[in-house]
């Protein structure tokens, strides 16, 4: 069926012919069902067609009320939901790529991965139209941390993040010494983050001539600089305190498989959200849903 003159009351901006297409105002515009293989495949196979525009399968919502339930294609499945297998080779850097999974955005967020359906507070990856990427959980990366930044000139460089044995909090300032001794508040935003049944760590650079300085004291909320051997100078220092956080008890230097198993082991235990992974009409038409 040619779509280019589309049924009247369709608006649809794509002109393409279809194997099989259904319409309708007010039901199903198609429905297939199998209880032994495939629903439905889609294929292409027009080899004349070099700068694209076939399609497999095509699903789309051209909706205006923005409704919850308006989607063009929902992949629902016992085991994997969608998948998406690509075959086109590497292009050269300048070239427009080809992956297997392509996903494009007009405000709302590019993919949102949730456990559980239709609460944001269920959200465990979000990934917005800015390309800004948030995850509930940690980031496992078996490659070394990059992070881009700019030069003064505009230039892009890379820059390699320091690599710790062990989760820290730190913070660091400017204090002064007055006749030998100087006591250090420390931020209350900062000492909410950390954990203060355990020690931190203060090291110490005097900005200039003394005799040395050395902490004299520490409590959760600063710590007393002193010079030594009685000194009196009056001086500035830099600090930089080095705390362990307040949410976490990580080990030091974990094994990648001890680290694997905690996080099965707590979504194990984690209580999920149980939902029903097929859309609420569906179940009015007769569709089981799967609890």
């Amino acid at each position: 069926m040619d779509l280019s003159s589309p049924p009247a009351g369709l608006s649809n901006p794509f002109s393409f012919t279809a194997g099989l297409f259904g319409y309708s105002k007010s039901g199903d515009g198609a429905i297939i069902v199998s209880n032994v293989e495939n629903g439905l495949v889609g294929l292409t196979f027009n080899p004349s067609l070099k700068n694209g525009g076939t399609i497999g399968v095509f699903g789309g919502d051209f909706s205006t009320d923005g409704g919850l339930f308006n989607e063009g294609v929902v992949g629902v499945s016992s085991g994997i939901g969608v998948e998406a297998d690509g075959f086109a080779p590497l292009q050269p850097v300048s070239a427009p790529q080809l992956p297997a999974l392509e996903v494009r955005c007009g405000g709302a967020p590019a993919i949102v991965a949730a456990n559980g359906f239709s609460d944001p507070t269920n959200d465990i990856m979000d990934l917005d139209c800015n390309g800004n990427l948030t995850v509930a959980g940690s980031i496992i990366s078996h490659g070394v941390p990059l992070a881009v930044t700019r030069e003064v000139n505009g230039t892009k460089v890379v820059a390699y993040s320091p690599r710790q044995p062990e989760p820290t909090m730190e913070d660091v300032g400017e204090a002064r010494l007055m006749g030998g001794e100087g006591f250090v508040t420390i931020d209350p935003a900062f000492a909410a983050t950390i954990d203060r049944r355990a020690n931190y760590l203060v090291f110490l650079t005097p900005e200039g001539d003394s005799r040395g300085l050395f902490v004299a004291q520490k409590t959760p909320s600063g710590f007393l600089v002193r010079e030594n051997q009685g000194g009196r100078t009056s001086l500035a220092f830099e600090y930089r305190i080095v705390a362990k956080p307040y949410d976490t008890g990580a080990a030091r230097l974990p094994t990648l498989t001890s680290v694997e198993k905690a996080q099965r082991a707590e979504l194990s235990a984690r209580p999920h959200v149980r939902v029903s992974y097929l859309r609420p009409w569906l179940s009015r038409r007769g569709i089981p849903a799967h609890n």
